[in-house]
């Protein structure tokens, strides 16, 4: 849209009075630049408001509060080495963190690397004894450190959000460490060290081989953990079927959300955040399978968990 378009020179536009949240109409998801024809169809009768979005107040644009940064009974902070440390308060964790500190690269060098990008570097590392999940996010230049220096890191968000999911019984990996480098306050690398999920295997990888009675059992499970995040006011932006860990055997199966690094928080400004997960869902199951009783059973689930 041009500022012509929009009417008015610029500052007319810029000052303009901005409608209160209460005053706008309710809306439904904008479903035309996501998901198919038979998806805006099924998503047409959820509907939000800014002041209704699930795990929101009037008020409020931060649900649940941010009881991972401080000292309290659960969590503590301090600064140790040049890194400002968040981590869970607990003797095994300590020991992990005296481990872990100085130098949290060279616990690289004898793990299992996993991942090894210019933006991330991530695989299994051994503290103290016992196997762990260590991502770094890496300084990326001048650029990075600039846009950052106001912001939080990678790092520390992906350590709020994963409390936050523990904290509304969301199944994630637990975060157990957060390290912040920062050098006349720019920031530099940052770390997250979290539980491993052992003998898992993705969704996607799995689903060919399971039974019905299975399938119905993962998608209602699927369905509870969906929407108990969309309840506690996070999205989780990347949905696909390799973000969905199981563990377990026929029977007793048990999925784990991981890759939490597009999650964010549901305002009115990503109210089509909802829809896009659950596209992004359905899109995955109706490639894995062509029994429609299961999409259906799912979404008649998410929907009674996400309210």
């Amino acid at each position: 849209m041009t500022m012509k378009k929009a009417g008015g020179n610029f500052w007319q536009v810029m000052l303009a009075p901005r409608i209160p949240a209460e005053t706008m109409p309710r809306t439904t998801f904008d479903m035309r630049r996501f998901g198919n024809p038979r998806q805006r169809e099924e998503m047409s009768s959820v509907h939000t408001q800014p002041t209704d979005l699930p795990g929101m107040t009037q008020g409020s644009a931060y649900p649940q509060g941010t009881t991972c940064f401080g000292n309290n009974e659960v969590y503590r902070s301090t600064h140790a080495h040049g890194f400002r440390v968040h981590h869970w308060n607990s003797p095994e964790i300590a020991g992990a963190l005296a481990a872990l500190l100085p130098d949290p690269d060279a616990c690289f060098a004898a793990g299992d690397v996993c991942k090894h990008g210019t933006r991330s570097h991530a695989g299994k590392v051994t503290l103290a004894g016992k196997a762990y999940f260590l991502k770094r996010y890496n300084d990326r230049g001048s650029w990075y450190r600039f846009r950052h220096l106001f912001k939080h890191s990678r790092a520390i968000h992906a350590w709020q959000i994963s409390c936050d999911f523990h904290t509304a019984q969301v199944p994630v990996p637990r975060p157990l460490i957060c390290l912040e480098e920062r050098r006349s306050f720019l920031l530099r690398r940052s770390y997250i060290l979290m539980e491993l999920v052992e003998g898992a295997i993705t969704l996607r990888d799995l689903w060919p081989s399971l039974a019905m009675t299975d399938k119905v059992g993962l998608v209602a499970e699927c369905a509870e953990i969906i929407g108990r995040m969309h309840k506690s006011g996070r999205v989780h932006g990347d949905l696909k079927w390799s973000n969905l860990l199981v563990q377990g055997h026929p029977g007793s199966l048990r999925l784990t959300l991981v890759d939490l690094d597009s999650c964010a928080r549901l305002d009115w400004r990503r109210r089509n955040g909802i829809g896009k997960d659950i596209g992004v869902f359905l899109d995955w199951l109706d490639r894995c399978e062509a029994d429609g009783t299961v999409r259906q059973r799912f979404l008649s689930l998410w929907k009674q968990w996400a309210r």
